[in-house]
């Protein structure tokens, strides 16, 4: 097993080619978007939320894609998913 404590443990459940491994560690293992919320860096909550929306699929994905792409526009930005590559890498 993985210790989740460490962010070297995240990065290793992170780095198995499983998307619901995945999806628990940007919700859960990082808690990535609450703490970028209360860092005061919503982009980065949003990149993470979009992220996770892509692993997730579907149309609960889909939603969390769109959401988390408006979002990233009313900040000002023109192509979300282009800048969501800058602060994180694609999920497949």
């Amino acid at each position: 097993d993985v210790d989740l404590s460490t962010r070297e443990g995240c990065l290793a459940r992170a780095r198995q080619n499983d998307a619901e491994e995945q999806i628990f560690v940007l919700r859960d293992c990082y808690g990535a978007e609450r703490r970028f919320n209360g860092y005061q860096m919503a982009n980065y909550a949003r990149f993470a939320r979009l992220r996770r929306g892509e692993l997730m699929g579907g149309d609960a994905g889909a939603a969390l894609v769109d959401e988390a792409s408006a979002e990233v526009r009313r900040s000002g930005v023109a192509d979300p998913a282009r800048m969501a590559c800058a602060f994180m890498a694609p999920v497949r």
